[in-house]
């Protein structure tokens, strides 16, 4: 608009005239033929969901019915791992499924009309009755065969030790038939012990056929220790066959009894099932034809209202669109910060009122310039404040690493005093010397410790900065290998998880956060009877995370975030220079990444968390 331009006078706008008017009434017809489509689609879909519900509760049942089959073998597993190991806590697991199978047939029966049903469920419940009361009978029979091994076992093999220990003396070492027993004995012993693991019993009964041929050498024999002999070989024997019948007994419960008693309810779950999903094919294909005929409703008013509203924007585009175009096209040569005349100023509707809009916003245009360069200027002073903020961190950079280097000039001083100590060694002060050598030595070891700590730590984030792809399990494999003097000097039980989640990083980084985790868990756990060390990852919708977790003394809440921290160091008399989690909180920080603790202290262990961002764009994609 120019500058002698003005506004004309318009009549006040007719609302029956306005474009509002007009789009709203279209808009009107449309919602009515909506609204009867919905009401039609309501009522439709409304019983739809009647038989959905019905539906829905069927398969709830079917769910929980084969939900009961999968807790079954569920049992079936338990009860194989406890025939092996004869462990109380895999006999409590599977009481405790059998109860739970035991809840969820009473919920199943509550949820069931069909009397045919409901006797169904009667006769698993049944059958799972004797499977628990069999499991239980094998339960004794397992805790009893534990019983001859633990307890009777070593003093009946003491007993035997001391009669063929007697009966060798007394005959002297070259005595054939005391040969023969210790040999004997032995072979039986070996046959148990493999019999008890791997249940072969052939090379046992053999064992056995070979002691009483024995037994019957050492009853013609006069010497008092034979006789002595033979009635310890004789329980031994004895022994041998209990263990063995509490062995095929327990295996004879759990092997057929309870087996037959698991196919059994497998088989009525089955029947019981198949009844269930015959009750869910009628209401599935009545739920089918509502849905069909509300669909078939829903597309042909569909279609009506699409035509509607087609013929509806052809009529608005041509008395609405063109003139709003013409108003539009004078907007972006505005914005374009050219001048020119605003078509429709002369209307007295809608568009009328954005020519005149138009007529301020060229007003505005010279406004706009003048905070358009306001920002340039505010962007270039933005972009001295990033380059003073990286100048700075360049600085504090150099700065520690001058630190670092500075500190070797006390090594250098404790070495010439070293030097010094030696020489009144050699005038005749040896013992004083030597007594002061190891500590100077000790510490001068502790200062380049510090240096070699310190230069690291300043090296990470300003040096190896590619970042690549990275397997997890090569990266451990190698941290554990480098680690094996550690080990030796730090016994404990290390445990490294296999098939680890991969990650981008620098490699050499990454390896040293595990190795100083690794080696700060090691130190820490030589304070505890049993050390053991876990190591493992997995990914979730964050990224990818790794922990180090072991049982030894822990670090109290307080403490968790100044062990972060340069010479932090919570017990001293464990060797190390207090920087090793300081670099490991640093290399993280340079990966995205966080580190963080789960530790009580009081002795109840500590896990380090190490939390690395999904795949970025540090490194090339990892191989396909």
């Amino acid at each position: 608009m120019s500058d002698d331009q003005q506004p004309t006078h318009r009549r006040p706008m007719s609302y029956l005239r306005s474009i509002r008017a007009r789009i709203m009434l279209g808009f009107l017809t449309l919602i009515a033929g909506i609204c009867l489509m919905s009401a039609v689609s309501y009522s439709g879909f409304g019983t739809v969901t009647k038989e959905f519900e019905t539906f829905r509760q069927l398969n709830q049942r079917a769910t929980s019915v084969l939900e009961l089959d999968r807790r079954v073998s569920e049992v079936q597993r338990y009860v194989s791992i406890f025939s092996y190991t004869g462990h109380d806590s895999v006999a409590d697991r599977t009481f405790a499924v059998v109860g739970s199978i035991e809840e969820q047939l009473v919920a199943i029966r509550s949820l069931l009309k069909n009397p045919q049903d409901v006797e169904r469920v009667n006769r698993l419940d049944g059958h799972l009755k004797t499977y628990r009361d069999t499991f239980s009978q094998a339960y004794e029979q397992r805790k009893i065969r534990k019983v001859l091994e633990e307890q009777d076992y070593p003093r009946v093999r003491r007993q035997v030790e001391e009669a063929l220990q007697n009966y060798r003396n007394a005959s002297g070492r070259r005595d054939r038939l005391g040969e023969r027993a210790y040999v004997e004995i032995s072979e039986l012993e070996e046959n148990l012990f493999s019999y008890m693991l791997q249940l072969d019993a052939y090379p046992l009964e053999q064992s056995l056929e070979k002691l009483k041929v024995l037994q019957r050498d050492l009853a013609e024999s006069s010497r008092p220790q034979a006789t002595f002999l033979y009635q310890a070989l004789g329980g031994m024997h004895r022994l041998a066959i209990r263990i063995m019948q509490a062995t095929r007994s327990f295996l004879y419960l759990t092997g057929v009894v309870m087996a037959g008693e698991a196919l059994e309810f497998s088989h009525v779950s089955t029947s019981l099932r198949e009844s269930i999903l015959a009750e869910m094919n009628p209401v599935i294909a009545l739920i089918q034809t509502n849905t069909r005929q509300t669909q078939t409703f829903n597309l042909v008013f569909s279609l009506m209202c699409i035509l509607f509203g087609l013929v509806f924007s052809m009529a608005v585009g041509l008395s609405i669109a063109r003139p709003i175009q013409a108003v539009a096209g004078t907007l972006l040569k505005l914005s374009r910060g050219e001048k020119t005349e605003i078509p429709g100023v002369e209307r007295s509707d809608e568009i009328g009122m954005m020519a005149q809009a138009a007529g301020v916003f060229a007003k505005r245009n010279e406004e706009t310039e003048q905070l358009l360069k306001r920002a340039q200027t505010l962007t270039r002073e933005l972009d001295l404040s990033k380059k003073e903020l990286e100048r700075s961190n360049t600085e504090m950079e150099q700065f520690v690493y001058t630190v670092s280097h500075d500190l070797k000039s006390p090594v250098v001083t404790s070495m010439g005093f070293i030097g010094m100590m030696k020489v009144f060694a050699e005038q005749g002060k040896l013992e004083d010397a030597l007594n002061k050598l190891p500590t100077l030595e000790k510490a001068n070891q502790r200062m380049s410790e510090l240096i070699n700590d310190l230069l690291d730590l300043s090296r990470v984030g300003r040096a190896d900065t590619e970042h690549e792809f990275l397997n997890m399990d090569e990266i451990l494999e190698n941290v554990q290998l480098h680690a094996t003097g550690l080990l030796e000097k730090y016994p404990a039980d290390l445990t490294i998880s296999k098939n680890l989640p991969n990650i981008r990083g620098n490699e050499t980084r990454v390896a040293q956060v595990f190795d100083n985790l690794m080696s700060n868990a090691l130190k820490y756990t030589s304070l505890t009877p049993s050390p053991t060390i876990k190591i493992g990852g997995f990914q979730d919708e964050n990224g990818t995370r790794f922990f180090v977790k072991d049982n030894g003394p822990g670090i109290p809440k307080r403490h968790h975030d100044r062990v972060f921290g340069l010479f932090q160091r919570l017990d001293v008399s464990i060797e190390g220079t207090g920087i090793g989690l300081a670099i490991v909180k640093k290399v993280m920080k340079t990966h995205n990444g966080s580190v963080w603790i789960e530790s009580e202290g009081d002795g109840g262990g500590c896990t380090f968390w190490l939390q690395f961002p999904p795949y970025g764009d540090k490194a090339d994609a990892p191989p396909a």
